[in-house]
């Protein structure tokens, strides 16, 4: 999840906004039951108190892949 949110920054910046621009999320993980917890974690220090409107999907990935995922940005 750490490495979704390196490359979501770089995306960000590029777009000239920053996390807080987020308003929507779609996690796709491998196995959303065993790995929801560990989410959280990183989630909560990424984006604080931002309110952003999240759902998590438990599906088959691609091999080697645990976590897929999807924001949408409000642009200024």
């Amino acid at each position: 999840m750490r490495e979704v949110f390196r490359q979501l920054d770089l995306l960000l910046a590029e777009a000239g906004i920053d996390r807080f621009a987020i308003c929507t999320a779609r996690l796709y993980l491998q196995d959303v039951r065993a790995e929801i917890a560990a989410v959280n974690v990183v989630w909560k220090e990424y984006f604080g108190n931002h309110p952003v409107c999240r759902r998590a999907y438990g599906v088959e990935l691609q091999a080697g892949m645990r976590v897929e995922a999807a924001f949408t940005a409000e642009l200024p």
